[in-house]
């Protein structure tokens, strides 16, 4: 099976729970580990001046620009004979990307908040396994929370995973590290282009359904009109097909789980292509519990059936997957 895990880091340099239920308890309660920390690193500078002046400086902080250090790793394409296809287009990709992907400002109901990375060290890479990138967060909110910091961040890679892949599909990918310091948790985020680079790959090896790269500014400008900002709940069709597709990116890949995200963007965007029917029945005897189930290992040193099932998940899978990047893709060509 293809594709690679995803995770949350919960602990700091600054702080060590003892209790992990009490962590637990002020997680389910909303108030994370974060907010630990924060109030450790409060109370240390709290000592050192008088109680006005306590006040000021802390308003200070939570309008200061903060920069975090990223690390990316797990880099490059997985369908190596599709190099001749995507060379060209990557370096286009990134040399764009340096200008339209600068920063993205999401709007907030108390002001805005501005997220910058210089993005030139991931166009000039070779075969680094390691790509560490500054990113910039201007929280220019009334009452902005350093906490928050972190949570921006991870929006805009999850923003920029999305729009790159839709200009060039598998062009953008990996483990995304946030390093802590002594006002932020660290964060790891895995975001898996696999679906985006075999629904190219199958396309084209199909002649069909259309799947190209498009200019990252048409897609941005796109993207940007759906206003979907801090938005957790998608609530329109489009919208739906991205957050699922952003939700297979972060999962290990599970063919049947595949078929049932896939089924439900394709239902999202109305996008019924002639080539689907095996697709939906495979959709639905998995619903109705009909299909056969694999089990985790599914290793064929003991069962060579197993190769056979997979590879038809897999192949319907790739398939529904080109057939949605395509309706999207031609979403943005007709804006």
């Amino acid at each position: 099976m293809r594709g690679t895990g995803a995770s949350k880091l919960l602990g700091t340099e600054t702080f060590h729970a003892a209790n992990p239920l009490e962590v637990d308890a002020r997680q389910r309660a909303g108030h994370g580990l974060r907010g630990r920390c924060f109030a450790l690193g409060k109370r240390a500078v709290e000592s050192l001046m008088p109680p006005r002046r306590r006040a000021i400086l802390i308003a200070e902080i939570m309008k200061m620009n903060t920069t975090l250090h990223v690390q990316i790793t797990g880099l490059g394409r997985t369908t190596a004979n599709h190099e001749t296809l995507t060379t060209a287009a990557d370096e286009a990709l990134w040399r764009s990307a340096a200008e339209v992907l600068r920063e993205r400002v999401y709007a907030t109901a108390t002001g805005v908040v501005r997220v910058s990375a210089d993005w030139r060290p991931l166009r000039e890479r070779e075969d680094e396994a390691l790509v560490a990138l500054e990113v910039r967060v201007a929280d220019e909110r009334e009452k902005g929370d350093p906490r928050d910091v972190v949570s921006f961040v991870e929006l805009f890679f999850h923003d920029v995973f999305l729009l790159l892949n839709l200009a060039v599909p598998g062009s953008f990918g990996g483990v995304i590290v946030t390093l802590a310091d002594g006002w932020h948790q660290a964060s790891e985020v895995a975001l898996s282009a696999r679906l985006f680079e075999y629904a190219w790959a199958t396309a084209t090896r199909n002649g069909r359904p259309s799947v190209e790269p498009l200019p990252l500014a048409d897609v941005v400008r796109w993207y940007d009109a759906l206003e979907t900002g801090t938005q957790q709940l998608a609530t329109t069709s489009v919208t739906k097909a991205l957050v699922i597709l952003l939700h297979l990116a972060r999962a290990e890949e599970n063919e049947s789980m595949s078929i049932l995200r896939l089924g439900q963007a394709l239902e999202a965007l109305q996008a019924h292509d002639e080539s689907l029917p095996r697709f939906f029945e495979l959709r639905d005897a998995i619903v109705h519990g009909t299909a056969p189930v694999l089990h985790p290992m599914a290793d064929d040193a003991l069962d060579d059936r197993i190769d056979d099932a997979s590879i038809e998940l897999v192949n319907a899978a790739d398939l529904a997957s080109s057939v949605i990047v395509s309706e999207i893709q031609g979403r943005v060509r007709r804006t």
